[in-house]
């Protein structure tokens, strides 16, 4: 083991210049004199622990009692109730038929079937209102949503999202049964997807997972909660089919959803506890008044005013926007600033990637004659790994479904097609890896509020997922199944293929931004202890 001397008291430095171009030999304690000079101490690093967060929070419960502990499985317990929605995925279609073939708007007169082209030419308006309604307004709430369960807690927005659900499958319930004597008839199922929409949001539960996980464990954490998501569509509607078989009547499965819902409402509205320290929200609630107080001092009138205000839903995707890298003390203050696109980059492949869930969902069976299996991957309990280790892992899964839909568009018989689709259920762990090297990159940045980093990526799922990719898609599909049904196969290489390539571009810095945050907020408050 080396023994680190103290400089002497005369090392031969008689100048500075000597020190890069010496005149006669250099000593150790001139070596070591040179080393204190250039390279930065850990203090003057800059490096903060990106956990703080997650170690305060930790201090705190330390007094609660185990009931009131936040933890990943007192989110995801519940959420198993939430992930069983699927189970009204066989009785929608033939309800919607039926309530569509009873009612007497002209254009349907004379069906005598459900299967008849009027119903179902009636039946593909309506899901198509009833989607784009949902994307529309989610994507115009996700953001805002996502903030403000920074600033009053993400309990208060899951109990807000709760009851959009049982508020859609109530609606759904009182106009199926009543459709015939209210105004509007069936178009007043809209309503549900309306309210569902504008309540509904997927940010706050990401954010409490988030919270109460460290980096090392986040990605592992997110992708349970997409394993139950995919384990919920495979036994949801087998469940829905058994009820079905067993009552006789589709609209009973509404019924189930709807108890189901009430149970997971009682769970998060009266024993879920809060991830959040009140201290936290309040620093939020802080730099958001301080956030409104900056936009109406610089409010002024005008065009590009007016176009900003129109799509200020849109504001929160500032939070992707190219970073200025500030040099460190051990970087050269005359080398050009750099800008870092890392999370910018990253949040366009997310959007990329998430485009191609309409392909899977909605053509592909279409094309082939049969359904394709949903993906899943439940992760195995193991050690905690790096976000390092998560970028490569969302690399890696891209790279696979390159090649997967690659296979598909070429695919000449049924049984390669199958065998594609299998290799793209190991690039599960995509969304979770991506999730998980975001908000590294933004704790990275200095960012502390993972409610308005989640609430802006389902802003871009909002609009890549449910709003841009069905046109394209569907824009696609109409043009080339007659002479090209595969189409829609290659345009899917092209957007995974970008993914790909935007994600090669992702770097982690090796330091983090130090905040005043990092330091002021070490010990709970007494406000937290109460």
């Amino acid at each position: 083991m080396s023994v680190r001397r103290s400089p002497s008291r005369d090392p031969y430095a008689p100048n500075p210049e000597s020190l890069i171009l010496p005149d006669g030999p250099v000593r150790e304690e001139t070596v070591e004199l040179l080393e204190e000079l250039v390279l930065p101490t850990p203090e003057q690093e800059g490096d903060v622990d990106v956990d703080a967060d997650y170690h305060l929070r930790r201090e705190h419960h330390k007094t609660l009692p185990w009931y009131k502990t936040p933890s990943p499985f007192c989110v995801l317990k519940p959420d198993i109730f939430h992930r069983s929605n699927p189970i009204t995925f066989p009785a929608l279609p033939p309800t919607i038929s039926n309530i569509i073939l009873a009612s007497s708007t002209n254009f349907v007169e004379g069906a005598t079937c459900a299967s008849d082209p009027s119903v179902q030419a009636a039946v593909a308006k309506l899901a198509a209102v009833y989607t784009t309604s949902l994307g529309i307004l989610s994507c115009i709430t996700g953001g805002w949503w996502g903030s403000y369960s920074d600033r009053h807690g993400r309990t208060r927005l899951l109990a807000l999202s709760v009851i959009g659900l049982l508020y859609a499958d109530f609606n759904f319930i009182f106009i199926a049964r009543n459709f015939q004597r209210l105004p509007g008839g069936y178009w007043l199922l809209i309503i549900g997807p309306i309210v569902e929409g504008v309540t509904a949001t997927t940010a706050a539960m990401t954010a409490y997972a988030a919270d109460t996980t460290t980096e090392s464990a986040r990605s592992r954490t997110l992708s349970l909660a997409l394993g139950l998501l995919f384990t919920g569509m495979a036994v949801g509607p087998s469940l829905g089919a058994l009820c079905i078989h067993i009552t006789g009547t589709p609209i009973t499965v509404f019924y189930a959803s709807f108890g189901i819902h009430l149970v997971y409402a009682f769970i998060v509205c009266l024993l879920l506890p809060e991830s959040l320290l009140k201290s936290q929200m309040e620093r939020s609630r802080v730099a958001y008044e301080a956030e409104l107080q900056n936009a109406s001092q610089t409010a002024s009138e005008g065009t590009l005013v007016m176009i900003k205000r129109i799509f200020s839903f849109l504001s929160p995707l500032s939070v992707f926007f190219p970073e200025i890298h500030q040099p460190g003390p051990g970087d050269n203050p005359l080398k050009r600033k750099k800008r870092d696109w890392s999370l910018t980059m990253l949040v366009g492949s997310y959007g990329f990637a998430i485009s191609i869930m309409v392909c899977d969902f909605a053509f592909a069976g279409r094309i082939v004659g049969f359904n394709i299996v949903a993906r899943s991957e439940i992760p195995r309990r193991g050690a905690p790994h790096s976000a390092t280790f998560d970028l490569r892992l969302a690399q890696a899964s891209l790279f696979l479904e390159v090649i997967s839909y690659a296979v598909m568009a070429l695919a000449p018989t049924a049984l390669v097609f199958t065998g594609s689709t299998i290799l793209t259920s190991l690039g599960a762990g995509l969304n979770p890896a991506l999730q998980s090297v975001a908000l590294a990159l933004y704790r990275r940045r200095g960012g502390t509020e993972s409610g308005k980093l989640f609430g802006a990526m389902s802003v871009v799922q909002a609009l890549s997922g449910q709003i841009i990719s069905p046109a394209m898609y569907g824009f696609v599909y109409s043009k080339t199944v007659a002479t090209f049904p595969r189409g829609i196969f290659v345009l899917t290489v092209v957007a995974i293929t970008f993914a790909f390539v935007l994600l090669a571009f992702v770097r982690l810095p090796r330091k983090t931004i130090r905040t005043s945050t990092d330091v002021e907020d070490r010990t709970p408050t007494a406000a937290d202890r109460e």
